[in-house]
């Protein structure tokens, strides 16, 4: 998965992926002050519903604003 900056200027950028379980699921993730994108951020090749992965997108201005430009979750697919 990438995370696309197209703002023209640097952003803090936090991109995440987690395995679809109901416990303590194995999070991947990829931050910090990107220009162009974060990521990529791929699934476990162990992680038995990688379909079903929970992403999480989060853009700012700084690191610690307070105010998310982009604040997104999904889930790659319908699961149950």
């Amino acid at each position: 998965m990438l995370f696309d900056n197209n703002t023209g200027s640097t952003k803090y950028m936090r991109l995440r992926t987690c395995e679809y379980t109901l416990e303590d699921p194995e999070c991947r993730t990829d931050q910090g002050d990107f220009s162009q994108y974060a990521g990529p951020v791929y699934t476990g090749l162990h992680w038995k519903y990688p379909q079903c992965s929970k992403v999480v997108a989060i853009m700012k201005n700084t690191k610690e604003s307070e105010k998310a430009l982009i604040d997104a979750v999904r889930t790659a697919n319908t699961c149950n």
